[in-house]
């Protein structure tokens, strides 16, 4: 989750150079600023409600002398 924020938050920064550097009218530069606030407050804010939290237990393979029982996860 950390790697995405700052992914997120490296693209950003790129859109803020790129739209910079670009020559346009102040109302375009407004207009994409706050669109690009908007999606990045909107990431930020899914990344941060989104907290799905299972606890999956994991049993390795086994051998027990004739058969290799393979391994499994428990989602209780």
């Amino acid at each position: 989750m950390v790697k995405v924020l700052i992914f997120v938050i490296t693209l950003l920064i790129f859109f803020l150079v790129f739209f910079f550097k670009k020559k346009v009218n102040k109302k375009s530069i407004y207009l994409n600023l706050v669109l690009l606030f908007l999606i990045f407050l909107g990431l930020v804010a899914f990344f941060l409600i989104n907290k799905v939290e299972t606890k999956k237990n994991y049993y390795p393979p086994k051998f027990d002398g004739e058969v290799i029982i393979p391994g499994y996860f428990d989602e209780n």
